[in-house]
């Protein structure tokens, strides 16, 4: 390769080393401001916690009695979010979306505490993690944390890049176990506190409300009519196709047809119920109303469902549906009009 050839090379791949050289300054001073800022607030708020040799603060505020998790065991925490100006980004409370006035603003929030996998690394932002890991059952802390320890230079969908957080945690539960045992650990006790269920599978229970006194059943390739109420097992009412029941359980819709769901029996796809749900209707006859416990595994398993218009799921959710079989109109033929 010539000189000339050279320095033609050079000068054009200088405005990229330039711009290169200028976004690590960036990101540099960016980081810089915040943990100057982020040492400036510590020490204005006197805080008498202890730091970690990873840079997190962390504040006792109640110690546990019970269980320290391990890697591998179940977490159940409840937290609230927030950066160094007290703004709220997550919550779990409903009592503290109250007080802050944010309650009516997310109606479709369930508010409950999280359910996780813990481990040391990579479950959720390191901060947390590490400040989970020092804690008992029953014990709250205080955890603050620069970005590097929440959600670093990129952010996250509703914080900023860059962004030091507080978690104000509370360590409900560590389970010994899988996240399935967990789960069926969960609708054994819902079960037990509301009596008359019984077994259709391993897995998925049922309790009869009001009995059909017809003989119309549902076979596969039916088309049906259902109404229902979708219900966490805190009793949290996530989804219904009743408009009454969505006005009183403050999750009306006014885009959205409340009308009976209409559907084939067998079919899946992006409009028609899940497994579980189809499950659930296949054994029923047209007039009945019953109500169906059934696991995350027929249901938003491992991925759960986030949407900005519809109740979060999160994954390995168990899911209470009262299903009213209104009308069985028919069988029709998959993909017939």
């Amino acid at each position: 390769m010539t000189i000339m050839s050279n320095k033609f090379l050079l000068f054009f791949l200088m405005p990229f080393l330039i711009s290169a050289v200028g976004c690590d300054r960036v990101k540099e001073d960016t980081q810089g401001d915040e943990m100057a800022r982020f040492e400036a607030w510590i020490e204005v708020n006197n805080l008498s916690g202890y730091k970690t040799p990873s840079g997190l603060y962390y504040i006792s505020e109640r110690e546990g009695t019970g269980l320290s998790p391990e890697d591998s065991d179940i977490v159940v925490y409840s937290s609230v979010v927030r950066n160094l100006d007290g703004f709220i980004y997550g919550n779990t409370y409903k009592d503290t979306a109250k007080l802050y006035g944010i309650y009516g603003l997310y109606n479709t929030t369930h508010y409950a505490p999280e359910v996780i996998m813990y481990l040391s690394k990579n479950t959720v932002p390191q901060g947390l993690s590490d400040g989970i890991g020092k804690m008992k059952e029953g014990g709250k802390a205080r955890l603050i944390m620069p970005s590097s320890l929440a959600f670093g230079e990129y952010g996250s969908k509703s914080i900023s890049p860059y962004t030091s957080l507080i978690y104000d945690v509370e360590l409900k539960e560590v389970f010994k176990g899988n996240i399935l045992e967990y789960e069926k650990s969960i609708i054994q006790k819902y079960m037990t506190d509301s009596a008359g269920f019984l077994p259709i599978t391993d897995t998925v229970y049922r309790k009869v409300k009001i009995a059909s006194t017809k003989l119309t059943g549902v076979a596969k390739d039916s088309t049906v009519k259902v109404n229902y109420i979708g219900r966490f097992l805190d009793g949290f009412i996530f989804d219904t196709n009743i408009k009454s029941v969505a006005i009183d359980s403050s999750i009306y819709v006014a885009k959205k047809s409340y009308s009976p769901w209409e559907f084939v029996v067998g079919v899946e796809d992006a409009s028609s119920p899940l497994s579980g749900f189809q499950f659930a209707v296949k054994q029923m006859k047209e007039g009945e109303k019953s109500i169906f416990i059934i696991p995350s595994s027929y249901m938003y398993g491992v991925n759960g469902k986030n949407s900005d218009e519809t109740t979060k799921i999160p994954p390995y959710t168990p899911l209470v549906f009262e299903i009213t079989l209104v009308e069985v109109i028919g069988k029709k033929k998959v993909g017939s009009e």
